[in-house]
């Protein structure tokens, strides 16, 4: 049950206050770290818990920055205050317990044991028993545009207690500091609440419910939605209902030049992959076009030939970002493709070693000494070390000389090793 009482439990707010510093992040309009939200706590004891029990609470403004979409556009983002955080924290967790039994099977966004691998799990065994035709609905700023009296409508249904609703619909419209100027908030989400993706689910929920009414087969992963259907015209009466429902039902905005009805492909894209069957019929989930592209984008920025942060430091964050990027699409990455990728990072790989050394003798002593000084690797070392070509041409030449193995050896990880040795990377 949703209560004050549960919310303001001390074993709850600890949990919450431990989960704010384990997440870290930047400061809100106060100042105060995440390091010094326990201190905070000792010098003002149950100053938090005594005002949100006499109704006298009110979150601080949120600080507004915004970070670049691929498409080009920012996405907004709230900071608020690491004791705000911790109050978010601690209702998310209360009301995540409390409406999980409620929640549709078909939602897999922000839920124990559930995840994006589910999720492509789930549309793959659709597809597989012929559930081939994918409805693209695209949810338009869904967090920017959530209408709060909406909200809170859904949230009365299983919340009783006003003290809670009072609370939830102070988060809600809590102030937004923009460029040193306040202004209330009439709508949305903030993005980067610990609240936002359980009111998110909630919210949401409303639609999954009308989906399993209908019988309809879908997935939904916070706002990313896909409905699979075994014919094209079912799946276009489908997107007419349900685009209905979602815009005079949830008060939500439908993005009309996206939505549409097509057959699974490799050029369907969700959660960042594609879907490709095979010659014997069954589907497989593949990386999408655009998530190569975007991971090209992102190395060609880290392993720029200059390396600005240093060898050492582009080395470790590279790793980890590969680390993460194999993980996430585990054995959706087919061998040819992640060969190819491979192939193409060490490119850029020696480039920044053969820059870095700049001199040509340096690099005919460094890429020598890299071969224990062995004679019959003389010729072949002065060869890439003097020669008149660009960066880019000696790295393409350079790979039997700055081999695979010793950049491997030398702490660069690939794809394939990375797939190899990731048992939690598996997919399917």
């Amino acid at each position: 049950m949703v209560t004050l009482e549960a919310i303001l439990g001390y074993g709850n707010l600890k949990e919450a206050a431990l989960a704010v510093r384990r997440n870290k992040g930047a400061a809100g309009v106060d100042g105060i770290k995440t390091k010094e939200l326990v201190k905070w706590f000792y010098d003002h004891p149950y100053k938090l818990t005594e005002s949100i029990k006499s109704g006298t609470y009110k979150p601080q403004p949120i600080k507004r920055v915004y970070i670049p979409k691929p498409n080009g556009e920012k996405r907004p983002l709230g900071i608020s205050t690491v004791v705000d955080r911790t109050v978010q924290a601690a209702v998310a967790n209360v009301l995540r317990d409390e409406y999980e039994s409620q929640f549709s099977d078909g939602s897999h966004g922000f839920r124990p044991q559930r995840g994006c691998r589910t999720a492509i799990n789930q549309a793959l065994k659709y597809a597989n028993e012929g559930y081939t035709y994918a409805i693209d609905l695209d949810l338009r700023k869904f967090f920017d545009t959530v209408n709060h009296s909406k909200m809170l409508q859904v949230l009365y249904k299983t919340i009783k207690d006003p003290r809670v609703m009072r609370l939830i619909s102070r988060m809600l419209r809590v102030k937004i500091m923009e460029e040193g100027k306040c202004t209330k908030s009439q709508i949305g989400l903030p993005q980067g609440s610990a609240l936002s993706p359980v009111l998110a689910n909630i919210l949401l929920n409303e639609l999954d419910q009308e989906l399993d009414r209908r019988g309809l087969h879908f997935i939904r992963y916070a706002d990313d939605l896909l409905i699979l259907c075994k014919s094209q015209k079912a799946a276009e009466r489908v997107l007419i209902s349900i685009s209905r429902f979602i815009e005079e039902k949830l008060f939500l905005q439908i993005n009309k030049e996206k939505k549409q009805v097509s057959r699974l492909s490799p050029k369907v894209k969700f959660l960042g992959f594609g879907f490709y069957q095979n010659r014997n019929g069954t589907w497989t989930a593949i990386v999408h076009a655009k998530s190569r592209a975007k991971l090209r984008d992102k190395m060609r920025e880290l392993l720029d030939r200059r390396c600005p942060r240093g060898i050492e430091a582009t080395k470790e964050l590279f790793n980890s970002i590969l680390r993460g990027w194999v993980n996430y699409y585990g054995s959706a990455i087919s061998k040819s493709y992640g060969a190819s990728e491979d192939g193409w990072i060490r490119r850029r790989i020696r480039q920044i070693y053969l820059k870095q050394w700049k001199r040509n003798w340096t690099r005919f002593v460094k890429l020598w000494g890299m071969h224990d000084n062995k004679p019959e690797m003389e010729y072949r070392c002065a060869e890439i070390a003097f020669s008149h070509e660009t960066y880019w041409a000696r790295a393409k030449t350079s790979n039997h000389v700055l081999t695979n193995n010793i950049l491997y050896k030398e702490g660069w990880q690939t794809i394939a090793a990375l797939k190899r040795n990731t048992e939690s990377a598996v997919l399917i």
